[in-house]
C-alpha cells in the first residue's frame, strides 16, 4: 500500500509540474507577465534599455504600464486600486517576474526625522519606532529612486530595503 500512495503522489506533482509549465507557455506565447514566471526574452530586451533599480540588496526593472497585459492580475481579479498601488517589475539577475506595492523600507533609529525627510513627497509613511523602522509608500515606482538616494545622502548609516513578492498570497 505505501508503494501505491507514493505513486499517486508523484503522479500528483508530475501533473502539478506539466500544468505549470504549460500555463507559463501560454502566457509568454500571449505576451502576458506571470508573477513568479520567467519574464518573456522580448520584454526582457525592451527593459534592458533602461536602467536598474537598486535598493538594498535588491535589483529590478519597473515594467512600463502599458507594455504587455499582466496574466496574474487578470487571474487574481486585481482591483483597479490594487493595480494603481503595485508595479511589475523584473528581476536583474534571473528575470523574475515580481510585484512591487512602491513602497520603500527605511531602518534607522530616529523614525521620526526619517518620516519628516519624506513629508510631502510619498504617499503614506508608517513609522514603527519600536523597530527602528519606517514604511515610505509613494504613488509611482519611479519615485522611489529619488526617495532612497535624498534619504540616503541625509542618513548615510540607514538601511533601505525594495520589498517585492515573486508569488501571488492566496487568500483563504
Amino acid at each position: 500500500m505505501p508503494m501505491r500512495n507514493w505513486n499517486l503522489t508523484r503522479v500528483v506533482h508530475w501533473v502539478a509540474t506539466l500544468l505549470m509549465t504549460a500555463s507559463a507557455g501560454v502566457a509568454m506565447a500571449t505576451g502576458a507577465l506571470l508573477q513568479g514566471a520567467v519574464a518573456p526574452a522580448d520584454v526582457v530586451q525592451q527593459l534592458r534599455a533602461a536602467p536598474a533599480v537598486t535598493i538594498g540588496g535588491t535589483s529590478v526593472r519597473p515594467v512600463p504600464s502599458g507594455t504587455v497585459r499582466a496574466a496574474a492580475a487578470d487571474r487574481a481579479g486585481g482591483s483597479a486600486q490594487s493595480e494603481r498601488d503595485s508595479t511589475f517589475v523584473v528581476r536583474d539577475g534571473d528575470n523574475l517576474v515580481g510585484v512591487s506595492t512602491n513602497d520603500l523600507i527605511a531602518v534607522y533609529p530616529d523614525t521620526a526625522a526619517v518620516s519628516q525627510a519624506v513629508a510631502g513627497q510619498a504617499k503614506s509613511v508608517n513609522p514603527y519606532p519600536q523597530i527602528n523602522t519606517v514604511i515610505v509608500h509613494v504613488g509611482s515606482f519611479d519615485q522611489l529612486s529619488t526617495i532612497h538616494a535624498a534619504l540616503a545622502r541625509k542618513f548615510p548609516t540607514a538601511k533601505f530595503g525594495l520589498p517585492v513578492r515573486y508569488s501571488d498570497i492566496k487568500k483563504k
